[in-house]
């Protein structure tokens, strides 16, 4: 399952939509090597920022995702020390 894919679950977003109407025009723009100009970027970067919510939202989306792939965790001050445990596979 790709982190886009888990994204998208975790904020019950459609995949599908997400991937035609966001990730397809950009990766559209970017293979026929179009310059993507500031506006096209911002607008992107807020239907993301939209979709993914807050910072408290997206760190526990990204240690929920961690979990579920097999990496553990310590808690230190001021973040997070992940560790790689059965995910080379």
């Amino acid at each position: 399952m790709s982190i886009i894919e888990a994204l998208c679950i975790t904020h019950q977003l459609n995949y599908d939509w997400v991937k035609e109407n966001i990730l397809k025009e950009f990766h559209e723009k970017r293979i026929r090597s179009q310059e993507i100009d500031d506006e096209a970027v911002k607008k992107d970067l807020h239907e993301v920022d939209e979709a993914i919510g807050d910072v408290a939202t997206l760190q526990a989306f990204v240690l929920a995702a961690a979990k579920l792939l097999g990496a553990g965790f310590d808690t230190i001050k001021g973040g997070y020390i992940f560790k790689k445990l059965n995910m080379d596979h």
